[in-house]
């Protein structure tokens, strides 16, 4: 495949195509002391980013214990970066949900997922 080098050097430049940035943050469930549960989001951390709106041919729905999810959206983040579904990215104003984490080969240059804006 590549080398460590070229690796190094295609990450560096594919960053150069990451505009925006993203806050990261991670969402568990503990008990809300009224007998159901309260999220708490934790910031994993703060990256480059960039959203791009999937075409209509390309819009996909994830079928989550009998829940449609629509989604709208693909996140590219630098390489290594740590995610997890139902984890939240903020990007700007917009608070994003991770739907689902995309499975590119694209060799190692980014990480992508499915996101889908929050209400």
């Amino acid at each position: 495949m590549f080398g460590t080098v070229t690796l190094g050097s295609m990450r560096t430049e594919a960053n150069r195509y990451l505009p925006d940035t993203a806050v990261i943050r991670s969402v568990s469930y503990g008990n809300d002391g009224a007998g159901g549960v309260a999220p708490t989001s934790t910031p994993v951390g703060t990256v480059s980013c960039r959203i791009d709106p999937l075409l209509r041919r390309d819009v996909l729905q994830q079928v989550v214990a009998n829940i449609k999810v629509k989604v709208d959206y693909v996140l590219s983040l630098p390489y290594g970066t740590p995610l997890q579904a139902h984890w939240e990215v903020v990007v700007g104003s917009n608070t994003y949900e991770i739907v689902g984490l995309a499975n590119v080969q694209d060799w190692g240059v980014y990480v992508r997922a499915y996101i889908s804006q929050m209400q």
